[in-house]
């Protein structure tokens, strides 16, 4: 079933020690690090594009768009 599929993208641009992310999509930029304590980090770089939920739903529930951004009553 694709009436659900989209595109996203991510770019990076490293410039004289500066990270520049960008994203369209569902999709986020991760960078991975290792911490002083030699454990390992992660921070976002980038923010996924997913729709707010609507005035009444719960915030942080999942929800699928069709190719028009229109939400889908399929999750």
């Amino acid at each position: 079933d694709d009436r659900y599929s989209g595109t996203t993208a991510i770019s990076l641009l490293v410039d004289d020690g500066h990270l520049y992310a960008c994203n369209v999509g569902d999709s986020r930029c991760m960078l991975g690090f290792l911490r002083p304590d030699g454990g390992l980090g992660s921070e976002m770089l980038s923010y996924d594009h997913t729709r707010p939920p609507a005035s009444g739903s719960s915030a942080g529930v999942a929800r699928r768009v069709d190719a028009r951004g229109r939400p889908s009553s399929t999750a």
